[in-house]
């Protein structure tokens, strides 16, 4: 899963938020290109194959047989070809996504790949949300994700609670003897989101304060230990 699908998905998210990307009209392009020739060779293979089925049902003895054959030779070629199409679409899509996220929502969105970095933060939390997605053309997609849905939320920031990957595995029936084996890797990843960040003021001159009395002999050292686990 990609954030949109295709270009009209794509071309949407550019205009609305007026993002203005270095090589993304090229890329926009060429989803444009293979998204259309893929349609091209669907429609195609579509209609050659219904015209050689409705005449192999048609036509009698070795003429029908022909036709069939035929309709295998014309329908095969025409999927794998639709399925190359789709497929470099897909790795074109995948840098769309690379820049969307590299180029312009690093820029909107706060992203902290551990709560630690939050320690003297405050921060209201919005929401949890999770996805799922094939990670083929990008190996953290799933953050892409969440980080766009985050931006389109309004949050200020997102923590990334969780990022994994893992390798499914789907079998593919050939036949009644034989089946091939598909592994695609997913990416799955959890995440906060957060608004109203602000960082609190560091209180290690307070400390430091603490420490002179003790020295001065102002206070005890119980005193000052007591202190500091209050600031600390």
């Amino acid at each position: 899963m990609s954030i949109q699908k295709n270009y009209k998905g794509y071309r949407k998210i550019f205009d609305k938020y007026d993002i203005n990307i270095n090589n993304s009209e090229k890329y926009l392009g060429k989803v444009k290109i293979y998204e259309t020739i893929a349609k091209v060779v669907l429609l195609i293979t579509f209609i050659l194959c219904s015209i050689l089925l409705y005449a192999a049902f048609t036509e009698k003895g070795n003429a029908g047989l022909g036709i069939a054959i035929t309709f295998i030779v014309v329908l095969f070629p025409g999927l794998i070809l639709w399925k190359i199409c789709s497929l470099v679409k897909m790795s074109k899509i995948a840098k769309l996504d690379d820049l969307i996220f590299n180029k312009f929502l690093i820029n909107k969105i706060k992203i902290f790949y551990s709560i630690d970095e939050l320690q003297n933060c405050t921060y209201d939390k919005i929401e949890h949300i999770n996805t799922r997605a094939y990670s083929e053309g990008n190996s953290n997609q799933a953050i892409i994700n969440l980080t766009f849905m985050a931006f389109e939320i309004g949050a200020e920031g997102i923590i990334i609670v969780s990022n994994n990957s893992e390798t499914v595995t789907a079998t593919a029936i050939n036949n009644k003897s034989s089946s091939t084996q598909i592994n695609r890797m997913v990416n799955s990843s959890e995440a906060i989101l957060i608004k109203n960040i602000k960082k609190e003021e560091v209180k290690s001159f307070d400390l430091n304060y603490w420490y002179e009395l003790k020295e001065k002999g102002a206070i005890s050292s119980q005193e000052y230990e007591n202190k500091k686990r209050e600031l600390l």
